[in-house]
């Protein structure tokens, strides 16, 4: 019933959406209401969803924060919850709070830098670490007691966790261990997300000496900063040269370098205190990793295990949804498979509905306007790929295990310049045979960018 709201964007349909949200039903109805509302919706749809924000489930919620950041309206309707604290930053998944900070639009990526800080792409090399280390941390015994011991010689030095540790940098106990990925990319890469009043301050003094930390007053008499330990430097406003706001955290980086047995202590310690309340059961580590117990589909897949949390789905390609139920291991994100490295996998719903990869996109008034990724099949299968935009299916074809097992597509989506438009890269059913779909190197390339990187390079 709710799929069959997909195509009226009716008031009446949205209400009903909105009533389920609201109700005591299951989780996994309530997040397809969400998923829903996010193609159907209009304007006012973020305002009407946040008034249910606090009867949210962590799940739900983050289900729901996935939807404000694809359309403007709802991305304002979150800010300005957010500014009267009706919504907490700590409830807000580091996915969303990437994608808000990655906005095309200058003043939508002002307001989230005044709200959450700076955010920095990870690049490859850091992306393989992450992959190299979150095999490390699923794969071995793990000590709690041990990784207590090491985070109060390294995170807590700067980090509060249940009331334990420095205030220097974030408290741990309510942001950044959500899920194994976003802890990982936390820790191995903390320049990815600098939050807003945690940025690393250098200030100069007249004297000669260069201090860094954390800026906690800045007043027409002194300057102080916090620094690990915790300890602080005062310098008296006389006596300052200059203060510079470094493009890194004030946390440092290398954590990734001890000794893989304490790095998976560690990591597991801060996702899995004691003092949660939360014994690390099977149940617990696979919510928090995605580790899962259904039969993974066939020897097409190797390497590292796959992820299957929303969080983790969500990195593979931030502001896409994944519309895919469960299914014999997919949805499920691998590090590397088939072939090819931070791959998305798939199935469809059932022999009529497909799963989808989803995102309303606002596109740039002028071409050129490309969508660019790569499938492949299961090596048993094969499956149908649909590019579905605004309800029309504008490309298709059959994505078969023959040779070359990736298929590289690219999409002209330039007559639809200067519009937004609901996008569905759709993983449909065939003959109902190993029809898993691979994804990878999913991206839009348009004129200003390829322009950018024409110039970067020399060309013209």
């Amino acid at each position: 019933a709710i799929q069959g709201l997909r195509n009226q964007r009716t008031d009446d349909g949205r209400s009903a959406l909105l009533a389920v949200v609201g109700s005591t039903a299951p989780e996994a109805l309530r997040i397809a209401a969400i998923r829903v509302l996010a193609e159907t919706g209009n304007d006012e749809t973020g305002r009407q969803l946040l008034r249910h924000w606090s009867a949210m489930s962590p799940t739900v919620r983050t289900a729901a924060a996935q939807l404000f950041t694809t359309r403007a309206a709802w991305k304002w309707a979150l800010f300005q919850a957010l500014d009267r604290g009706e919504v907490s930053k700590a409830d807000l998944p580091a996915t969303t709070v990437r994608s808000l900070l990655g906005s095309h639009d200058p003043d939508e990526r002002d307001k989230a830098v005044r709200l959450f800080g700076r955010f920095q792409v990870s690049g490859p090399e850091i992306l393989q670490r992450i992959a190299a280390k979150r095999k490390v941390v699923i794969d071995g015994p793990v000590d709690l007691k041990a990784g207590q011991e090491i985070a109060r010689k390294t995170c807590l030095v700067c980090h509060q966790l249940h009331g334990e540790g420095a205030a220097v940098g974030p408290d741990l106990t309510g942001v950044g261990r959500s899920s194994l990925d976003a802890l990982l990319h936390n820790v191995i890469n903390p320049n990815e997300i600098i939050g807003q009043g945690y940025e690393n301050v250098e200030v100069e003094t007249v004297d000669g000496q260069t201090h860094s930390g954390r800026m906690v007053e800045n007043t027409a008499n002194r300057v102080k900063l916090l620094l690990a330990g915790p300890s602080e430097i005062v310098v008296d406003r006389s006596n300052v040269k200059a203060v510079r706001v470094t493009p890194n955290s004030a946390m440092p980086e290398g954590l990734d370098q001890m000794p893989d047995a304490e790095f998976r202590n560690l990591i597991w310690y801060i996702l899995a205190p004691p003092q949660d309340g939360k014994p690390l059961t099977p149940q617990r580590r696979k919510e928090l990793i995605g580790e899962t117990s259904a039969v993974l589909p066939g020897p097409s897949v190797q390497g590292p295990a796959a992820a299957t949390d929303g969080e983790s789905l969500a990195l593979w390609a931030p502001g896409w949804q994944v519309d895919c139920p469960e299914f014999e291991g997919a949805p499920a994100k691998y590090p590397e498979a088939v072939g090819r490295r931070n791959v998305l996998m798939t199935h469809p719903i059932d022999a009529r509905r497909p799963a989808a990869l989803v995102r309303a996109l606002n596109l740039p008034r002028q071409g050129p306007i490309t969508l660019k990724f790569a499938v492949a099949a299961h090596e048993r299968g094969d499956w149908e790929l649909r590019v579905v935009v605004e309800g029309e299916v504008i490309h298709r074809r059959s994505v078969t295990h023959d040779a070359p097992r990736w298929k590289e597509v690219s999409v002209d989506l330039a007559r639809y310049a200067g519009r937004r438009v609901v996008v569905r890269l759709e993983n449909a059913a065939t003959d109902w045979l190993w029809e898993f779909g691979y994804w990878a190197d999913l991206r839009l390339e348009t004129g200003e960018k390829l322009q950018a990187r024409a110039e970067a390079s020399g060309e013209r």
